[in-house]
């Protein structure tokens, strides 16, 4: 499997568990590999700084943590729309 399918389907994992998550740590960031939560942090850049420590770039997501997906930003660009 692929980086990228594998960053897909962290993806989905998150969208179906972001609620729960989101229960448990409230607005912080996750930065999720093969599923599995690699830590919980208040920001994006100190998600980005820590786990670039021990995991090579495009191995893994971070996502903030929003209460449902009704509540997910979307922004739209001339290349496409891109959110929940």
């Amino acid at each position: 499997m692929t980086d990228n399918e594998n960053q897909q389907e962290d993806f989905q994992w998150f969208m179906e568990n972001m609620e729960g998550l989101y229960k448990v740590h409230g607005e912080k960031v996750a930065v999720i590999k093969n599923k599995v939560i690699l830590g919980i942090y208040e920001v994006f850049m100190e998600a980005l700084d820590n786990t670039i420590k021990t995991e090579q770039l495009g191995t893994f997501i971070i996502q903030k943590l929003y209460e449902s997906r009704d509540k997910i930003p979307v922004a739209v660009s001339g290349y496409g729309v891109y959110g929940g």
